[in-house]
Formats: C-alpha cells, sequence, structure tokens
C-alpha cells in the first residue's frame, strides 16, 4: 500500500502558471491531498530550457504534468508520476466550451489529487507502465487519417455546374496533408438544350497556416489531375443524342477553412478557383453553342473525419 506523497509537484506550460485556472488547480488539488501534502506548480522546460529534460523517466517526487490537446483545446491530457510505485497513470479530461476557466481548474485539480490519493489503495493488477511520450509532444498522438466529403458549385456561364466531392488524406506532420480526390458535377446549357458532366480526379495537398493550434484555422488546398468533360446535346432535328468528351488537365487553387467539431470530426468550406488547362469551345451544327473557360470559379461545403 502506497502512502501520500509528502510533496506533489504540477508541471504547466509557462503561459499557464499566473492564470486563474492554474490557481484553481492548485487550491482544488491541495484540498483533496490533505494540509499534509505539499503542493507546488513548475514551469515545463524550466530544467531543460524546451521542456525535455522537466523530469525523466524515473523522477524522485510525484508529479502531474498536464497538456491541452493541439487538435481539440478542450482536451486535457494528464501524465502522474507515482514514486512509491514506479509507474505513470494517465487520464484524459474533456470540458464544453461553456465551462470557464475556473471550474476546469478546479476539476483538473481534482483528478491530480485523486490519482495519487487512490496510489493508497492496494492495487488489484499488476500496474501498466504508460510509455514516456516523445520529447517535446504533450499530446496524444494525433490521429492521422482524414475522409471528408462536400457539396461543390462551380461557375460562371456555361461552365455552372452542382455536384459532389469526396477527398481522403494522411497527415505528413500537424500541418500537412496530402491524399487523393475526386469530384462529380452536372450542369446544362440552354442555349443548346445540352447538358454538361463533369468528372475528375488526382492528387490533394492541404496545408494550414494560421493559426497554428485551435479548432479553427486557414489554410489552402491544392488539387492537379485531370477532368473529362462530356457534353450531351439533343435538338429537334436530332434523332438521337449527341455526346462529345474530352479529358482536361486540371489544377485547383482553395482557401481552405476547417472547424474541428470534436478530435475526430470536422466541418469544411473550400473557396478559389479551378484552371483547366486550356479552354473547350462545344459546336453544334458548326454553330458555336458553349464555351468552357479556362479559369472556373469552385465552392464547397462539407464535413469530415480523423480516424
Amino acid at each position: 500500500m502506497s502512502a501520500t506523497p509528502p510533496v506533489v509537484v504540477i508541471a504547466l506550460a509557462a503561459n499557464e502558471l499566473s492564470s486563474p485556472r492554474a490557481a484553481a488547480i492548485l487550491k482544488s488539488a491541495h484540498e483533496v491531498l490533505g494540509p499534509n501534502v505539499t503542493v507546488r506548480v513548475e514551469m515545463l522546460g524550466a530544467n531543460g530550457g524546451n521542456g525535455r529534460n522537466v523530469v525523466d523517466e524515473h523522477p524522485t517526487s510525484a508529479y502531474a504534468w498536464l497538456a491541452w490537446d493541439v487538435r481539440d483545446p478542450r482536451v486535457a491530457h494528464l501524465r502522474c508520476y507515482i514514486p512509491e510505485d514506479n509507474r505513470w497513470v494517465q487520464r484524459d479530461v474533456s470540458f464544453t466550451d461553456q465551462d470557464p476557466e475556473n471550474e476546469r481548474g478546479r476539476t483538473l485539480g481534482f483528478v491530480v489529487g485523486s490519482i495519487f490519493v487512490e496510489a493508497r489503495e492496494p492495487q488489484s493488477e499488476p500496474a501498466v507502465r504508460v510509455p514516456q511520450l516523445p520529447q517535446n509532444q504533450w499530446q496524444l498522438e494525433p490521429k492521422r487519417f482524414l475522409i471528408a466529403a462536400a457539396a461543390s458549385i462551380a461557375a460562371p456561364g456555361d461552365a455552372t455546374s452542382l455536384g459532389a466531392w469526396i477527398g481522403a488524406q494522411r497527415a505528413l506532420s500537424k500541418i500537412f496533408w496530402i491524399g487523393v480526390a475526386g469530384e462529380g458535377r452536372i450542369g446544362t446549357v440552354n442555349q443548346a438544350q445540352a447538358s454538361t458532366r463533369f468528372f475528375s480526379f488526382g492528387a490533394l495537398a492541404t496545408v494550414r497556416l494560421i493559426p497554428q493550434m485551435g479548432r479553427g484555422w486557414w489554410g489552402l488546398q491544392s488539387f492537379l489531375g485531370a477532368e473529362n468533360l462530356t457534353f450531351v446535346h439533343l435538338s429537334e432535328d436530332d434523332a438521337f443524342a449527341v455526346t462529345q468528351s474530352a479529358w482536361v488537365p486540371k489544377l485547383e487553387i482553395l482557401a481552405h477553412g476547417n472547424l474541428d467539431l470534436s478530435s475526430s470530426s470536422m466541418l469544411f468550406v473550400d473557396l478559389g478557383t479551378n484552371y483547366r488547362f486550356g479552354a473547350t469551345n462545344i459546336y453544334v451544327h458548326q454553330s458555336l453553342k458553349a464555351h468552357i473557360p479556362a479559369f472556373i470559379g469552385i465552392g464547397r461545403i462539407g464535413v469530415g473525419t480523423r480516424f
């Protein structure tokens, strides 16, 4: 049976040390642990300058490390070292946007204190060691794969069309993703009594620009691939529909706005231009009936999931 540690050190980021939340954490943890335990806070990186040497794998006193999730700042990750048992305990605490900072601090302090109080209880199972987090990583490993779908619209003129877009990407870092995407849109050209179909497939890349942390951010999304344009015309003097089809290389550059709804779901909007490598003219009976320009405006709104 373990004893309550005489000293508990709570390691916080430098920008939290003077916050009301830090004061609430300290007070709440002290209330749970009791007057015989000294509770103090320490700045991450105080011993090593960059957080690498705050404590080693076997600290000499009880430690509680607090970090906020990079992708979802409503989730706090606690990693506590129990020196008497030489083991690590990890807890995740989730909050809502409506929770005040003081209440978040009280809750976190209560969880920290409870972990060390519960350490006095006999262990019914062998303790499972939590591996040490990689250097400079204070959050859980982010979800690396993303699947997204969106409704899309293109304009102007004869290029006006509506459809759907789907993409799959893999994160190479916290701010950069690559993958593949496909899109299908349909439209009409009334003056030619015709319909248009646009189908494209290619490589996709997304980069997060501002801000680097938080639920909402802006970035850029690019697409390079090929697009098939099909033009189907049926006039009164035609016995059958006349179909014309062509493949054209395509490049998209879009402003990408993202809002994380949770750690695994997100809402996004895209707005930019679709550059087709060459304009397309449609002739019916040697008469120009439609013109698809090289530059086309593109807008999308959709949802995605990470896993």
